[in-house]
């Protein structure tokens, strides 16, 4: 939950006494109009009365204890845990004005943020690494040769297919455990070479704009044909579409 209220003793005692005299002015006060009960300003003013008492107390170098100090800490710390929730309800309330943010301390709320439609599609790079590796690195359209992810975008999806040496056939890379291709009602030891996304049988799922696809270096020769997207988890019409092919090699 949200602390509005500043600890430090000045401006706390500044805010504990200017709320409390602003939730109770007006007919029907302030505090009633936004959705206080009785029972929450009459205790909001008896803090504040005590808070006053026990402050003064404390600036006062001919009565200040240790003692008197460890009330005054007290008192601050009961009245924060009973304003927060009291202001988080407050904050939301549909009769609440700039007049009443500004004396309570309740900043506008930044606005949700609104994704549209994923336009761009990445621009990736495969680099091979020994045994096997592919380091993959993708980008936006605006982040000249860094690599980034779309602001829009959940993650990037990798679709690829693994094609032997001097053949048109595809060569299925190994499982991926944390993103297992969908399910097929053939195999694809047949397919050719892809030309789209949806003929590749490997799925690889990253929310970084550089990852690693480890296939081993059993497939060490073999190329590899990989298609990028954006992803909007949430809402899949505002994915983006899949990029052109993109072609290396395993080392």
């Amino acid at each position: 939950m949200p602390n509005r209220i500043d600890r430090t003793d000045g401006p706390f005692d500044a805010f504990i006494t200017s709320s409390t005299d602003y939730l109770q002015a007006e007919t029907p006060t302030n505090g009633e109009r936004l959705g206080l009960s009785a029972t929450e300003l009459t205790e909001w003013d008896s803090r504040r009365d005590n808070w006053v008492l026990i402050y003064a107390k404390h600036k006062d170098a001919s009565k200040r204890t240790k003692t008197i100090t460890a009330e005054k800490d007290l008192q601050k710390k009961a009245f924060i845990q009973f304003a927060n929730p009291l202001l988080t309800r407050m904050g939301v309330s549909p009769a609440l004005t700039s007049d009443d943010r500004g004396a309570l301390n309740l900043p506008e709320r930044d606005a949700p943020t609104v994704r549209t439609k994923i336009e761009t599609t990445p621009l990736a790079k495969i680099l091979p690494m020994e045994g096997g590796d592919l380091k993959i690195r993708v980008r936006t359209t605006s982040d000249g040769n860094r690599a980034s992810k779309h602001p829009d975008a959940d993650h990037v999806e990798m679709r690829y297919a693994l094609v032997s040496g001097g053949s048109d056939t595809v060569i299925p890379g190994p499982p991926d455990p944390t993103n297992p291709p969908p399910p097929s009602s053939g195999t694809p030891s047949g397919q050719k070479v892809p030309n789209t996304a949806a003929e590749c049988p490997n799925i690889k799922l990253s929310k970084k704009a550089i990852f690693i696809v480890s296939l081993g270096q059993e497939h060490s020769g073999k190329r590899i044909y990989a298609f990028f997207r954006w992803v909007n988890a949430s809402k899949e019409e505002n994915s983006s579409s899949w990029s052109s092919v993109v072609q290396s090699v395993v080392v």
